[in-house]
């Protein structure tokens, strides 16, 4: 069995959100900064429709990495959204 599959056994899906929100639940700037971050890049918020077939395939996957985040940390899209506004909000300060 390679390593790939044996790390795999191991991804309770609780031990997996506690770990997530420990990491990115944290009352910090940087983690509220980085998983704002992440969001963005994954494009929690908007279509992954883009101008190529090959373009739009890898923001699907990009979507799909962002979906397992939002998952793991029982985020639904209002808090994603004052997620933004906050990480936003910091650029006035």
């Amino acid at each position: 069995m390679s390593t790939a599959s044996r790390a795999r056994q191991s991804f309770d899906a609780r031990h997996v959100s506690s770990a997530a929100k420990r990491i990115f639940g944290a009352d910090s700037k940087d983690a509220k900064l980085v998983l704002a971050w992440i969001a963005d890049a994954c494009h929690a918020t908007e279509s992954v429709s883009r101008g190529t077939l090959e373009e739009t395939y890898r923001a699907i996957g990009r979507r799909e990495v962002w979906l397992l985040v939002q998952d793991a940390m029982r985020m639904t899209e209002d808090d994603i959204r004052d997620l933004q506004e906050q990480v936003a909000s910091w650029e006035n300060q």
